[in-house]
């Protein structure tokens, strides 16, 4: 039996909340952690080496997702060769490595099926579609089948990433998360748990968030959910210490929906507002004169478009009735 171990990771993370997963990372391994190394950018990702059980990374709350690297090459050019280089990184694959370290982290997955992802990116004369014809049979040789039609139990998620002159072929650990679009997914899972990470908040205390867990439309205070309008929302002025929104400046109750966001925080509590256009919101909140003060401005990037997360202060220049 094979004593091979894969050993080095990638984390993926929001956008322009990469420090925030550095910060949890280094919390929990500390000196575990070997060789790390940041790349910062549309989607956020974290490389290192690490002996540590993987199940524990899993335990993560800040990445999008956990990845442990399989093979890896350097030299891979613009042309044929290139599209060699990567196939023969595939055949090197430490395919019993793979299918142990998949079935430890999630014993549904089925290792005899492979979910194949690529994506391919500088100016290379070969395509997606030539590297997918080259890999099938490779990894049909190696004991694996493409994922089809009918699969009931999840497939083993294996992507190929071509960058330049770079190939990484990584294998996807532990179930999916939520990629951080709160407009989309709401704020849940990494996007909630970054955010609560940036604040230094108590697990205990209770977090407002619209659009709520799941993407519905009303709003989500901990585990429960008080249906609203988000112009009118129902809860009692001055109780919620913080409150996440997605700001929609084009809205035509835009107005209106932060003058009650501003009503139902606590003061000296937390409002988060994720815009699209930084330069609009800062005039807007210039016009409305709101009792807020901007505590940090982070890049918040959603889906690769660039936002920026707006984490302001609720001050107690006047009483939460009169707004």
């Amino acid at each position: 039996m094979s004593t091979i171990r894969l050993l080095e990771y990638q984390l993926s993370c929001i956008g322009g909340l990469e420090d925030v997963a550095v910060d949890e990372l280094q919390a929990e391994f500390g000196a575990r952690i070997r060789g790390l190394r940041v790349e910062r950018g549309e989607v956020g990702g974290l490389y290192f080496r690490t002996e540590a059980s993987p199940r524990r990374l899993l335990a993560l709350t800040c990445p999008t997702a956990v990845e442990a690297i399989a093979a890896q090459a350097h030299d891979v050019t613009v042309g044929q060769p290139g599209l060699q280089r990567i196939l023969h990184c595939l055949r090197g694959l430490p395919v019993e490595a793979i299918r142990r370290l998949a079935s430890a982290c999630d014993p549904t997955v089925d290792v005899s099926i492979v979910d194949l992802r690529i994506t391919l990116r500088g100016a290379h004369r070969f395509t997606a579609t030539e590297i997918e014809a080259g890999a099938r049979p490779i990894l049909q040789s190696q004991g694996f089948h493409i994922t089809g039609a009918g699969q009931h139990q999840p497939p083993l998620r294996l992507s190929i990433r071509v960058r330049k002159r770079r190939v990484l072929i990584t294998v996807h650990l532990g179930e999916r998360r939520p990629v951080g679009d709160p407009q989309r997914e709401g704020w849940s899972g990494p996007a909630l748990n970054s955010v609560c990470r940036v604040l230094d908040l108590d697990q205990d205390l209770p977090v407002a968030t619209m659009p709520a867990t799941r993407g519905r439309t009303d709003l989500a205070i901990a585990a429960t959910i008080v249906a609203a309008h988000s112009s009118r929302l129902p809860v009692t002025s001055g109780t919620l210490p913080v409150f996440l929104l997605v700001a929609d400046l084009d809205g035509a109750g835009i107005a209106e929906q932060l003058h009650e966001a501003v009503r139902i925080v606590t003061p000296g509590g937390i409002l988060g507002l994720l815009v699209r256009r930084s330069e609009q919101f800062v005039a807007l909140l210039r016009e409305l004169e709101l009792p807020l003060d901007v505590m940090a401005t982070i890049p918040y990037y959603v889906r690769r478009r660039r936002c920026v997360l707006f984490l302001l202060e609720r001050l107690n220049l006047v009483g939460i009735e009169s707004i």
